[in-house]
C-alpha cells in the first residue's frame, strides 16, 4: 500500500492514518492539521473564548441584554474537528472505516429475508469482519465487532470461526479473517 501519510498544512509534520482515526489530527477550518497544530488552535480559541467571557461579564451587570461578542479573527471561532461529509465541497482522499461501514461497502442486514433465530436456534445469518495482522488492526477490528454487537441487541452468536489469509487489494497482505455466525 502506498504511504498513507499526510502533512500538515501548517507546520509539515507528517499525520498518519492512526492520528485522524483517533480524531487526534484532522481539518480544522479547511486545514489538515497535525495534533500539536490542532492542540495549539484549541488553547488560543479557549483562551479566546475566556478572555470575551470574562469581557462580556465585566459589562453585564450594565446592561439588560448582553450580546454576543462577534468573532474578530480565526482564533475566536470555535474550533472543530469536521468529518468529510460536513465540509462543504471537501473531498478528501483520507477516509475512516470506525464508522461500521467496510471497504467494499455498508452491510445491509434489513434487506435480508431470512428471520434471526433466538439463543437455542440454528444460525441463519453470518458476518465477516477482517483486518491486518498488526496491534493496531486487531485493536480496530476488535472496536467495529463490539460497536456491531451494540447495535444489534437480537443477535445471538452462535459459532465464530477464524483463519488467517492472504488479502489481495493493492498488495498482498496477510490478514485475519473472523466469521460470525448468527
Amino acid at each position: 500500500m502506498a504511504d498513507a501519510n499526510k502533512a500538515c498544512q501548517k507546520c509539515g509534520t507528517t499525520i498518519t492514518p492512526n492520528d485522524i482515526v483517533q480524531r487526534k489530527a484532522g481539518l480544522v477550518q479547511g486545514m489538515l492539521l497535525c495534533p500539536s497544530c490542532v492542540e495549539m488552535k484549541r488553547r488560543v480559541a479557549l483562551q479566546a473564548r475566556a478572555a470575551a467571557s470574562q469581557t462580556a461579564a465585566a459589562s453585564a451587570p450594565q446592561a439588560t441584554a448582553v450580546a454576543k461578542p462577534a468573532p474578530q479573527d480565526e482564533a475566536d471561532e470555535l474550533i472543530t474537528l469536521v468529518s468529510d461529509d460536513e465540509m462543504p465541497g471537501s473531498k478528501s482522499k483520507i477516509r475512516s472505516f470506525a464508522e461500521g461501514s467496510t471497504l467494499g461497502g455498508a452491510h445491509h442486514d434489513e434487506s435480508l429475508k431470512r428471520a434471526l433465530g433466538g439463543p437455542q436456534d440454528a444460525a441463519t445469518r453470518v458476518r465477516t469482519f477482517h483486518c491486518k495482522l498488526t496491534d493496531a488492526g486487531l485493536a480496530n477490528m476488535d472496536d467495529i465487532m463490539n460497536e456491531w454487537l451494540d447495535k444489534h441487541p437480537d443477535v445471538y452468536i452462535k459459532n465464530v470461526t477464524s483463519s488467517i489469509g492472504v488479502f489481495e487489494s493493492k498488495t498482498k497482505e496477510p490478514h485475519l479473517f473472523v466469521c460470525v455466525f448468527y
